[in-house]
């Protein structure tokens, strides 16, 4: 999966210690930024120190840099001191103007717009696709973003067509203004983990590369990125069993036969046996459904199953052979439906 972040030049959104993000975020295997060049009249000067300067960095660090860019803030472009890698375009250009700059640069194309008779058009007038992409945009205000089926459709179109595709998914750090509720290009993922929204754009709805919208990550969704592994958040249950605690920290892989209802650790059952752990049964545990999300442990009257941790993909009802040990927090809940036969997995305890 292809990752690439933001980085914004007007002052409501600009980093001062830009250059310290950009390294971090290279280190973390992200592969290219992405900025816009929609420059007000009054700040041209200072957009364009800025841009030189991310270009700077950014090819420093051995990352490429796509602009967002309009016929009029375009010229700015072939100003700059170091030329950038690629141009996502806007509207009014014209089919002429394409073909010049895809001499130079990789061509980003809005995703959701482009049409058939467009881009055979240009093909026909001799573009190449090996360096075009088809980018979808981010949606700043709440019940905007596109539904997950339309991206998918979409993407499975612009494949046939030849395209690359992109798409962005919320930070979790510091967000964009004026609005703060993120920039996903799905409305689904606008409140989920970012690691998470990358996984579903990229497994579920076969998107090539992802954008982190916002201009800032958590240090522990870097750690996610930078490890690429599936961590799901939980919060433990005050009677949890030192037995319990001990199988629920450990490195976990979803068996390779892939249950319905649940995500079965294949490693938790032969820890348990191999340290020779009681789990035992909870007199006191009340008789309620198992909620997506639940995590449980087999107990003792369980047999030979004693100590299997599972993670609940769907409603259950009450099992007294089954000890609810924690939960999945709302935003890692979109990894359940994601994982795949075999997959290392790890819980992560509420500090």
């Amino acid at each position: 999966m292809e990752r690439g972040f933001s980085l914004f030049l007007g002052n409501s959104g600009y980093r001062t210690d830009q250059t310290q993000y950009i390294r971090r975020m290279s280190e973390a295997r992200f592969t290219f930024v992405f900025t816009s060049l929609h420059i007000p009249e009054e700040d041209a000067a200072l957009y364009v120190e800025r841009l030189d300067q991310l270009v700077r960095e950014a090819h420093r660090c051995g990352l490429r840099v796509i602009v967002d860019v309009s016929p009029s803030s375009l010229p700015y472009v072939a100003s700059l001191d170091e030329s950038v890698d690629g141009l996502r375009l806007d509207y009014g250009f014209s089919a002429e103007a394409i073909m010049e700059l895809a001499k130079t640069y990789q061509i980003a194309f809005n995703a959701s717009t482009l049409t058939e008779t467009f881009l055979h058009e240009l093909v026909n007038q001799g573009l190449s696709l090996k360096n075009v992409e088809a980018w979808h945009n981010y949606y700043p205000r709440p019940e905007t973003g596109l539904s997950l089926e339309w991206i998918k459709r979409r993407n499975q179109w612009l494949h046939t067509q030849g395209l690359k595709t992109v798409a962005f998914v919320s930070g979790d750090g510091q967000k964009r203004g004026p609005l703060y509720r993120g920039l996903p290009t799905a409305e689904a993922h606008r409140e989920v983990s970012p690691y998470g929204a990358a996984r579903d754009l990229h497994d579920q709805l076969h998107t090539d590369a992802i954008v982190i919208g916002d201009q800032d990550l958590s240090p522990y969704s870097l750690m996610t990125f930078r490890e690429n592994e599936a961590r799901l958040r939980v919060s433990v249950r005050e009677d949890i069993q030192e037995a319990e605690l001990a199988l629920l920290q450990l490195p976990h892989r979803q068996r390779f036969d892939p249950a319905r209802d649940v995500i079965r650790s294949e490693t938790s059952r032969p820890y348990a046996r191999k340290g020779e752990f009681a789990i035992r049964a909870k007199e006191t545990q009340t008789p309620s459904s198992r909620l997506k999300g639940t995590v449980t442990i087999d107990n003792e009257t369980y047999g030979r199953y004693e100590g299997e941790l599972q993670i609940m993909k769907k409603e259950l009802p009450f099992d007294e052979k089954v000890n609810v040990v924690a939960n999945v927090r709302e935003e890692d809940m979109i990894l359940l439906d994601i994982l795949r036969p075999g997959e290392p997995f790890r819980l992560v305890t509420d500090e």
